[in-house]
């Protein structure tokens, strides 16, 4: 099934952490069975827009020796059929977790839980961090925003999906500008 969404955009700032929350609660509240996770390893932002949970977050899990991802996913208390999966330390270099064995198996293992998997991730246009974890989405959504999106990137997103690196690629434009009507 196509159910593990990525969202990512070029650079920080144009809106993934915001589409990727408001995608995840709409599905939730349309009664799908949904999981949240933040896979944005450098700058993780997703607990700040949610409850904060006590606990084992995901960089803890993929770096320490406990094998359940049970630990990690989390009941949204303000959402039925809503859980995250949060990140709340940040990592300069996360290619080893994000290669990390542990994070395909619960992602894997998640994906046949859930009606749908919602990934927040890294800018794709900053770091290689999307292309570590493309092999586990089956629809990658790309966040432009007006007058903070370098549109040049799109050159090298569009590369990407020629060569078949990226199937199933999507642009979402954020905030756009609302015209008067009279």
């Amino acid at each position: 099934s196509k159910n593990v969404i990525g969202i990512t955009s070029t650079i920080s700032g144009e809106g993934k952490t915001f589409c990727s929350t408001s995608l995840a609660m709409s599905l939730a509240m349309e009664g799908k069975k949904v999981v949240l996770v933040d896979l944005n390893f450098r700058s993780p932002s997703l607990w700040k827009k949610t409850d904060k949970y006590q606990g084992m977050e995901l960089t803890e899990f993929l770096s320490g020796n406990e094998d359940s991802g049970e630990k990690v996913i989390y009941s949204y208390s303000g959402i039925p059929n809503l859980s995250i999966v949060p990140t709340y330390s940040e990592r300069s270099n996360p290619h080893k977790l994000l290669g990390n064995k542990k994070l395909g198996d619960l992602i894997h293992k998640i994906k046949y839980e859930y009606d749908f998997v919602i990934i927040d991730s890294s800018p794709v246009g900053l770091v290689s961090d999307y292309l570590l974890i493309s092999k586990y989405i089956d629809i990658h959504l790309f966040t432009i925003r007006r007058k903070v999106s370098r549109y040049s990137f799109l050159d090298d997103l569009e590369d990407l999906s020629r060569r078949g690196k990226m199937e199933n690629t999507f642009l979402i434009f954020n905030d756009e500008k609302k015209h008067r009507t009279e």
